[in-house]
């Protein structure tokens, strides 16, 4: 997994280095309600859906840490939701298997990784910044 020299062209317009960003993380929702707070405000937030007794899930838990700091700005969220705890989160956002990874931006669906495909993920947060 190479760091990219390009730079990202933010919605805003701007030019961002991705490597100068940092990323404010909600380190766990622990409730639909909650949850659907995160999704809805206007800028991107990351849904990370995964389970303690999963070993894809912690493979990439190293990696979208790395991803995450390296693209994201100021205003993106990380949100880390445990299916086990957060009763029928999985049914509600079509969470089929874990580790599954869900960008939202105004309430809308932008982007979406199924399983631990850590190049896709990059792929697709570089693709909504």
């Amino acid at each position: 997994m190479g760091i990219p020299d390009a730079n990202v062209e933010h919605p805003q317009g701007q030019m961002q280095n991705p490597l100068s960003c940092s990323l404010t993380t909600v380190s766990e929702a622990t409730n639909l309600e909650e949850l659907r707070s995160y999704i809805n405000r206007p800028n991107l937030v990351i849904l990370n859906f995964s389970a303690q007794w999963c070993n894809p899930c912690k493979f990439m838990t190293q990696k979208y840490a790395s991803i995450a700091n390296q693209y994201a700005d100021h205003s993106v969220f990380s949100v880390h939701i445990d299916i086990d705890k957060v009763t029928g989160c999985d049914r509600v956002y079509g969470v089929r298997s874990v580790p599954t990874f869900l960008l939202y931006r105004g309430g809308v669906r932008v982007g979406e990784v199924f399983g631990s495909n850590d190049g896709l993920l990059r792929d697709v947060i570089v693709r909504n910044l």
